[in-house]
């Protein structure tokens, strides 16, 4: 079963601490790293959480976001901001493929 970000949070502090002083990152405190309140909320949901846009373009919101370019910004501006570190990600590569299903999906590879 999933452990919940609250769960064992404290074991975690350590490792953010040696991330933050390898990393040269911006000192903020392990507790307020993240709201780990929501975090329980979204990963300890039992249902998935898919909702209908069809009222909002309905509604004449016509405009979408591309959700994979948003958070690859976002990201970015959050290492710049020395807030992340920019070895996130280690050695590992994401590698677009299709699925079954002909969608586009993303697998870790090694670099």
């Amino acid at each position: 079963m999933y452990e919940l970000p609250t769960e064992n949070k404290e074991r975690r502090k350590p490792v953010w601490d040696a991330i933050v002083k390898r990393e040269k990152l911006q000192p903020i405190p392990y507790e307020q790293v993240v709201s780990w309140g929501f975090g329980d909320f979204v990963f300890g949901q039992g249902f998935d959480n898919v909702s209908s846009t069809i009222k909002i373009c309905q509604a004449g919101f016509q405009e979408c976001l591309d959700s994979e370019a948003m958070f690859a910004g976002l990201f970015e501006r959050l290492r710049k901001m020395r807030l992340l570190p920019t070895t996130m990600f280690g050695t590992l590569r994401r590698a677009s493929i299709t699925n079954s299903d002909n969608k586009r999906c993303y697998a870790k590879q090694q670099a």
